[in-house]
C-alpha cells in the first residue's frame, strides 16, 4: 500500500534574513507499508532529519492507486509525481465494450510527460481496445520511501 504522508514542522525561515524568524513547513513523502503504523513510522524518521523542532505526521492518506512508475535514475532530473486517473476499454463475453478505471502515481518532468507515460503504459495493458488518460493531477509528493521493488521504472 502507498500514503502521502505529510510531515509538519516549525523552522526558521531561510528566506527571510531576519533571525529567529519561524514558519511552517509540510513536506509530503510517499510511502509504501503494509500499515498506518508502518506508514508514520517511516515519516516519522524520515522527518527526524529536517529539523531539532517537533514534528506531527499529518494527515496520512492512503493512496488508491494501480502502480507506481518511475523515471530511470539515468534520466531522472527533478522528481514531480503525478497521479493519472485513466479508463481502459475491454469486450466482454457477450461482445459488449466495458470501461474499467485504474489510477497510476507516475514520477515525470511535467503535466504533458506525465500524460504520455500514463498513455503508454495504459497502452501496454490493453491488449484489444484503447485507453484514455482521463485526468493528470501534480501531487506534493517530493520524496518516497519505498519498502520493494513493487514498481516499475518505464
Amino acid at each position: 500500500m502507498y500514503f502521502d504522508c505529510t510531515i509538519n514542522y516549525r523552522d526558521e525561515d531561510e528566506e527571510d534574513s531576519r533571525p529567529g524568524k519561524m514558519k511552517n513547513y509540510h513536506r509530503h513523502v510517499l510511502i509504501e507499508a503494509v500499515n498506518y503504523t508502518e506508514a508514520e513510522a517511516l515519516a516519522t524518521k524520515w522527518g527526524i532529519n529536517l529539523t531539532t523542532n517537533n514534528i506531527d505526521i499529518l494527515p496520512i492518506d492512503l493512496l488508491k492507486i494501480d502502480g507506481l512508475y518511475l523515471l530511470n535514475e539515468e534520466t531522472r532530473k527533478e522528481k514531480f509525481f503525478f497521479k493519472c486517473d485513466c479508463n481502459y476499454f475491454d469486450e466482454t463475453s457477450n461482445g459488449k465494450i466495458k470501461s474499467y478505471k485504474r489510477s497510476i502515481l507516475v514520477e515525470a518532468y511535467d503535466n504533458g510527460h506525465a500524460g504520455e507515460r500514463a498513455k503508454k503504459i495504459m497502452d501496454d495493458w490493453c491488449f484489444r481496445l484503447d485507453s484514455v488518460v482521463r485526468v493528470v493531477s501534480k501531487t506534493l509528493i517530493e520524496d518516497l520511501i519505498l519498502n520493494s521493488q513493487t514498481y516499475e521504472k518505464v
